[in-house]
Order: structure tokens, then C-alpha cells, then sequence
């Protein structure tokens, strides 16, 4: 004869016990297993591992996987900014480089040429590439920064001076090189842009022919105006 109490007692312990403990157990090891794998990945994100990321379940109403996209969204900011950094400090190195060359080359010659002729402009060479230079790193940290948008600091250049004054400011440093500048521009040729990324593009071309033209060479710029358009032309007799 079995005790009905006892039997009742067994009864909810076999229906609603076990069963309440067994899924009790499941979602916490789910949980566990999810916490594990987010901590893992926060770990690994932390030690410089731009790449790692939660892998993302299918149902939208699950909280982990809010979560989990949340995470990922901040991956996905960390590594641009990562990126974006590098970037800059290239941009910078870069395109410093050319005017200090050309700074450390005037300064080298200014001695040589005091009280000669040269002396002035090679001093005004030299106060253009200081300018320059505020104006360079000014640049480079906005762009760092991204407070350019749009082209609201655009602004009609003189393109013939542009072209002009970049290729004064080549020729000392081509001329120590054994290599030389010519410019044949036409006058008051004047475009619509931001004149500081303008003339950092051109310098960026001329430095690269003066750089692969050949001893003795000479570097071309031809500015002129065609069909209402600008261009430029800088050839060198490098390779390529």
C-alpha cells in the first residue's frame, strides 16, 4: 500500500521539480556559455585584436544579442578610429617631409648667398615653407578630427600663382640634386577648391617627379586652360 502523501511528494518532484531544475540548468550553462564568450572577445579586444567579434544569434529580442551587436558597433568605432589615426600620423610624416627637405636645403645655402643675388628669394622660399608648414599641420590635425565637411571652406584659388610659388619652392632643392624645374604656365588661370589641400595635392606630384627624375634631369609643370577647364601636367624623365 502506498502513502498517498509520500506519492504526491514523488509525483511533484518528478513533474515539476526535475524538469524546473533541468531547464534551470540549461539556461544558466546558455548564459554562462554567452557571458564566456563575450568576456573572451572584450579580452581579446583589449589585447589589440581589432578583428574579434560576437558571433550574433538570429533572434532580435534576445538580450545577449543586443549585446552582442552593441559590442560589435563599438568594435567596428575603436577600429576605424585605430585606422583613422594611423592614417593621419602617415599623413603627417608625409607630407612634412617634403617641406622640411626643402627648408634644410635653402637654410644650408642662405650663408652662400648673403649679399649675392638669390639671397631675398631664397629668404622668401624659406617663409613659405614656414607658412606652409601651419598650414600643413592645421590641415592634417582638422582632417584627424573630421571637422572638414562638404566644401564650405572652398573658395576661388589663383591656380598660375599656386602653381607658381610651388615650383619656386622646388627649384633650390632640384638644383642642389643637379636636377632642374620648368614652368610654363599660363596667367590668371583661377579654380574652385580649398586652396591648402590644392596645394598639398600638387606638391605631392611634383615631389614625386623631382624624386624619379633623373641626374641632371629636368621636371615639366605646364599649367593651361582648356574648354574652361584647368590642367596640369608634370612629367619627369624618370622610369615609369
Amino acid at each position: 500500500h502506498v502513502d498517498p502523501v509520500w506519492y504526491e511528494s514523488l509525483l511533484w518532484i518528478v513533474s515539476v521539480l526535475l524538469p524546473t531544475l533541468l531547464l534551470g540548468f540549461l539556461l544558466t550553462n546558455m548564459v554562462m556559455r554567452k557571458l564566456t564568450d563575450t568576456v573572451r572577445m572584450a579580452h581579446r579586444l583589449s589585447c589589440g585584436d581589432l578583428g574579434a567579434r560576437i558571433t550574433m544569434a538570429r533572434d532580435d529580442r534576445d538580450a545577449f544579442n543586443q549585446l552582442g551587436r552593441a559590442f560589435n558597433n563599438m568594435a567596428d568605432s575603436l577600429q576605424r578610429l585605430l585606422e583613422s589615426e594611423k592614417r593621419l600620423l602617415a599623413d603627417i610624416s608625409h607630407e612634412l617631409r617634403s617641406p622640411l627637405t626643402r627648408m634644410g636645403v635653402a637654410a644650408a645655402l642662405l650663408p652662400e648667398k648673403q649679399g649675392k643675388d638669390g639671397f631675398d628669394a631664397m629668404v622668401r622660399v624659406l617663409e613659405t615653407e614656414i607658412e606652409q608648414m601651419n598650414t600643413l599641420v592645421a590641415l592634417l590635425l582638422d582632417q584627424g578630427r573630421e571637422r572638414f565637411t562638404g566644401v564650405a571652406g572652398y573658395s576661388a584659388v589663383d591656380f598660375s600663382q599656386l602653381a607658381g610659388e610651388v615650383a619656386e619652392a622646388f627649384t633650390f632643392g632640384a638644383q642642389v640634386n643637379g636636377k632642374s624645374v620648368i614652368a610654363t604656365k599660363a596667367p590668371g588661370i583661377t579654380v574652385w577648391g580649398d586652396p591648402a589641400r590644392l596645394r598639398m595635392a600638387v606638391e605631392n606630384v611634383r615631389s614625386n617627379a623631382l624624386f624619379y627624375a633623373q641626374t641632371d634631369g629636368t621636371v615639366m609643370l605646364d599649367l593651361l586652360e582648356e574648354a574652361g577647364q584647368a590642367h596640369l601636367r608634370i612629367r619627369d624623365d624618370g622610369p615609369g
